[in-house]
């Protein structure tokens, strides 16, 4: 299956599949960047658009988006502890 570009997906209005994309694109800069600086704010942003999703997700009541419930696992699953 084909990427979609950012301005495709903006275009067809759908807000859960335009912060999909968005986490798909984070996601994928975060596993190539190297710079300190940048990676913080790349996570930064990163956690904000799986924290929206999930928003959005809970809201739905819709089961069938399974790559979505794979973002959300998987930001949970490298979310780091907070040491209490």
């Amino acid at each position: 299956m084909a990427r979609m570009t950012m301005l495709s997906v903006t275009r067809k209005g759908d807000p859960e599949q335009q912060l999909t994309e968005l986490a798909k694109r984070l996601a994928a800069a975060i596993d190539r960047c190297d710079d300190a600086g940048k990676l913080a704010n790349l996570a930064r942003q990163y956690r904000e658009t799986i924290l929206r999703l999930t928003e959005l997700k809970a809201g739905d009541g819709d089961d069938d988006d399974h790559e979505l419930d794979d973002l959300i696992a998987g930001a949970k699953a490298t979310r780091p502890r907070r040491a209490d």
